[in-house]
């Protein structure tokens, strides 16, 4: 994947695929190490229609062919599937969790055990809705 691939992706995943969601572009691209290439990865984003400027300065926007282009990357497919594995994972151990503090409840009921499994159930509802949402 060439590097305006590579911060495209990256960018489609921090403000998880949503055009109402201003990055700061520079610090994006500093992060991965090409912030000596921003104005060349800028000019190209921009060019293409994958990225839009926002009002304050330095932030972009991905636009919905920028999410587009991500899309039909095989290397956001590859990425895709790794990030459902993970959230899959991440279920399955809030789930482990969920029965532990279950069994824990059952032996003392209380209002406090009560609320950590109430939690629980949040947290993997959370990461349910999260592995929904990556699925489309």
């Amino acid at each position: 994947m060439d590097v305006y691939h590579q911060v495209l992706t990256r960018l489609y995943e921090i403000t998880d695929g949503k055009d109402t969601k201003a990055v700061d572009f520079k610090e994006l691209v500093k992060s991965l190490g090409f912030f000596g290439n921003y104005p060349d990865i800028f000019e190209r984003l921009s060019g293409a229609g994958w990225i839009a400027e926002d009002k304050k300065a330095d932030f972009v926007r991905i636009t919905h062919w920028g999410v587009s282009e991500v899309k039909k990357s095989p290397a956001a497919a590859n990425q895709s599937k790794n990030n459902l594995k993970i959230d899959a994972n991440k279920a399955l151990a809030e789930a482990k969790e969920l029965g532990l503090l279950l069994e824990i409840f059952g032996k003392e009921i209380s209002k406090d055990n009560l609320s950590a499994v109430e939690k629980k159930i949040d947290d993997l509802k959370a990461v349910i809705s999260q592995i929904k949402s990556n699925l489309g």
